[in-house]
């Protein structure tokens, strides 16, 4: 279906041929970006993570799953099998890469048959050039894969509304659900189109025909829904989060927005902008609707949550982005004065490249690898290791498997004595997570090993300074900074050092 208005004159110059052509090269173009130096940057302990769930057997992933990892089942379902060929950081990134060139194709084909051509074509770059998009097309993690079924959900859920079939509603139950069984927190991007669009009248007289497809909806994500609710831990799993604050809010948004100034001020604007255009009467404002439920819908759901429970990250909010896309480029395209649509297109596609330039110049969240490469170059068989936090241990568990340019930490180099275990013993569901317990300070204290290595990630400020001084006797040989992570090199006050 496409509407007539939204930039009906703009899509006047767009022949098909022109519209497949630049269509193609949005496509190619995503996957060029996201495709650059995907192997470059170190995992992070989340990539990390998924590695350690996958890099198993079937029996043990499906006991794992079940037990403590059912937060992103049909990603780790899906990356067990492609983990068989390879280990390597790009081999395991390159579905999530796939995923979000798939992502960016369809915000172009959902822009033009519910707006027109242009819309299309500026929202797929706008997409394509997300700094913070494609930063997620590079991770070992399932949320490229949420915001492509999340986007294609609420496609397949105004559509089927606009045109109801039950193959029409078929299709939407199915991406529905893989959306949520990608990651529980697509859940927000699939039900606030419905709660919205449920207001609309004629829409909300076809409601009752949708109460058979919202039950099997409601039982088909049960699982993933349910099951993290009785696996986690409040007190710990989102540890790491901060509180639900301004500053936390602001930091999210400008995450979201392109993870840069000038992005996060131009895009930021023209979404508040973007509002008025809820009250076109154009034929379109049902899609509209749904759009600004998807994108006000997450935020809130989560930040409502976070009062109890701080749960508002960046990566959660995914499944927003697209619909954003979508809905700042109906704005710009729908200026009827063509010097200014071709200028505000300029400026919004501008600013979302300024944005994925400046993150390509960045760095890993986590440099796991240059702290691991240090350990394996500098670390003894008789100098002791131990970890600030029993997790921080899995990301270098990743650098040291067999094969990899750092394995020799594990032939030569210490055993870990807390969490302690040999090299590849320590995987996913073994960590609680935990501190570095007061009892293995002081027994290593007393055992008075001439070097001790400290490796320090995932704490909380202040963890370094606390642990050197509990280590009595030892001074600061050497500290060394990566991304995230803090190597301490401690030796006895009356060993020389080396």
């Amino acid at each position: 279906m496409t509407n007539s208005g939204g930039g009906g004159v703009a899509a006047s110059s767009f022949v098909s041929s022109t519209f497949r052509r630049l269509y193609a090269g949005e496509v190619i173009l995503a996957a060029a970006l996201v495709a650059w130096r995907i192997g470059d940057r170190s995992f992070w302990l989340d990539e990390a993570y998924t590695w350690s769930t996958v890099d198993r057997s079937a029996p043990s992933l499906i006991s794992l799953t079940a037990r403590e990892e059912a937060y992103q089942i049909l990603h780790q379902l899906l990356l067990w099998p492609w983990a068989r060929i390879s280990t390597d950081e790009w081999w395991l990134r390159l579905p999530s890469a796939v995923a979000f060139v798939a992502c960016v194709a369809l915000v172009v084909a959902i822009g033009r048959r519910w707006f027109d051509p242009a819309v299309g074509l500026v929202a797929g770059a706008l997409l394509a050039l997300s700094g913070f998009a494609i930063s997620l097309g590079q991770e070992a993690r399932s949320y490229p894969f949420a915001m492509l079924f999340a986007t294609a959900a609420v496609g397949a859920f105004v559509d089927a509304n606009r045109n109801p079939s039950p193959r029409a509603q078929n299709r939407w139950i199915v991406l529905a659900a893989l959306a949520v069984w990608m990651h529980g927190f697509a859940v927000f991007a699939i039900v606030a189109p419905v709660a919205v669009l449920g207001c609309f009248a004629p829409w909300s007289e076809q409601l009752p025909r949708w109460r058979r497809s919202l039950v099997r909806v409601a039982c088909a994500v049960a699982v993933p829904l349910l099951l993290p609710l009785v696996q986690t831990d409040s007190g710990q799993v989102y540890s790491f989060v901060e509180d639900l604050s301004l500053r936390s809010v602001a930091d999210v948004v400008f995450s979201v927005l392109g993870r840069s100034g000038a992005p996060a001020v131009v895009l930021g604007f023209a979404s508040l902008l973007a509002l008025g255009r809820l009250r076109a009467a154009d034929g379109a404002r049902a899609e509209r609707a749904a759009l600004w439920a998807v994108v006000a819908g997450p935020p809130v759901a989560l930040g409502v949550a976070s009062v109890v429970q701080p749960v508002l990250l960046d990566r959660y909010l995914v499944t927003v982005l697209p619909s954003l896309c979508l809905l700042i480029a109906d704005l710009v395209v729908a200026f009827r004065v063509e010097q200014v649509r071709r200028a505000a297109i300029a400026v919004v596609v501008v600013a979302a490249a300024v944005g994925a330039v400046r993150w390509e110049r960045g760095g890993p969240l986590e440099d796991w690898r240059g702290a691991t490469r240090l350990l394996a170059e500098r670390a003894a068989a008789d100098d002791a290791l131990v970890f600030s936090t029993d997790e921080g241990r899995i990301g270098v568990e990743y650098y040291v498997r067999p094969g990899s340019a750092t394995a020799r930490l594990a032939t030569d180099g210490p055993e870990p004595a807390w969490p302690e275990g040999p090299w590849g013993g320590f995987r996913t569901g073994d960590q609680v997570p935990e501190s570095l317990p007061d009892a293995v300070v002081r027994g290593l204290a007393a055992a008075g090993p001439a070097r001790l290595w400290l490796v320090v990630a995932k704490s909380p400020r202040g963890t370094e300074s606390r642990l050197v001084a509990s280590f009595d006797g030892y001074a600061i040989a050497s500290r060394h900074e990566f991304e995230g992570i803090t190597v301490v090199l401690l030796h006895r006050g009356d060993t020389p050092q080396q």
